[in-house]
C-alpha cells in the first residue's frame, strides 16, 4: 500500500487493521477474565484458582501487543528501524533493572507487572516516531514496478 498510495494509504490501512485487531483483542481478553475464575480450576484443579488473578493481570497484555505489533509495521514500511533499536535497548535495559525488585517485592505478580511495564515503555518509545512522521505528511511513494 505504501509503494501505490504513499503514507496516506498506509495509515488507513494500519487504522482498519488495528480496529479489527483491538475488537478481536477485547473480545479475547473479556473471555478470559470472565472465564478464568470458572475455567482453571475446572481444568488443572483447586489448587489452580490463586493463579486467576494472575491470568487476569495478563491477559490484557494482549491489547497492547496488538498495538505494538501495528506500530512496528509502520516504522518498518516507512524504513525508520532506529527506534526498534532505541526502545528495544530501552526495553531491556529497564527490565533488568526491575526486574530484581518487582521479583522480591511482588513475586509472581511482579513478573506480570514488569511485563506491562515493558509493553507500556515499548509502545511509548515506538509510537513517538511513527507519531512525528505522520504528523509531517510526506507524500512519498515508490515508483512502481509493473509485475509484467
Amino acid at each position: 500500500r505504501f509503494a501505490l498510495g504513499g503514507w496516506e494509504a498506509t495509515a488507513g490501512y494500519l487504522l482498519r487493521i488495528m480496529r479489527y485487531g483491538l475488537g478481536v483483542s477485547f473480545l479475547f481478553v473479556t473471555a478470559i477474565v470472565l472465564a478464568a475464575p470458572h475455567l482453571l480450576p475446572l481444568l488443572f484443579g483447586e489448587e489452580a484458582a490463586e493463579a486467576v488473578p494472575l491470568l487476569q493481570a495478563y491477559a490484557p497484555l494482549f491489547v497492547l501487543i496488538t498495538l505494538g505489533t501495528l506500530v512496528r509495521f509502520a516504522l518498518r514500511t516507512i524504513g525508520n528501524n532506529r527506534p526498534l533499536f532505541i526502545g528495544y535497548a530501552l526495553n531491556a535495559v529497564l527490565s533488568l533493572l526491575l526486574a530484581p525488585w518487582l521479583l522480591t517485592r511482588w513475586e509472581a505478580m511482579g513478573v506480570v507487572g514488569g511485563l506491562w511495564l515493558s509493553q507500556l515503555v515499548l509502545l511509548l518509545a515506538l509510537s513517538i516516531p511513527v507519531l512525528l512522521y505522520s504528523n509531517s505528511k510526506p507524500d512519498i511513494r515508490l515508483p512502481y514496478v509493473s509485475p509484467t
